[in-house]
């Protein structure tokens, strides 16, 4: 559950700013918009929002590129018990 959450929120993250592409940078800014309220990640949010500039170009759906779906499925086998 926690790996969709965090993909739609990647996703929208890049469409917002008109990216082509969900990268890393992505998934970061959507993690730690998604757990501010932790006293260990709360200064990191305006640093992965920063991270999503420069805005771009495209007006399409942006492709989720290999390396964001790997950290999204680390960050899903980080916080999942098995």
């Amino acid at each position: 559950m926690i790996r969709s959450l965090l993909r739609d929120a990647s996703v929208a993250a890049a469409k917002t700013d008109c990216h082509a592409e969900v990268g890393t940078r992505h998934v970061i800014f959507a993690a730690a918009r998604h757990f501010r309220e932790r006293p260990d990640v709360s200064g990191l949010l305006q640093a992965a929002k920063s991270s999503l500039e420069p805005r771009g170009d495209s007006h399409v759906l942006p492709a989720v590129s290999a390396e964001a779906e790997a950290l999204l499925e680390a960050v899903n086998t980080a916080l999942v018990p098995p």
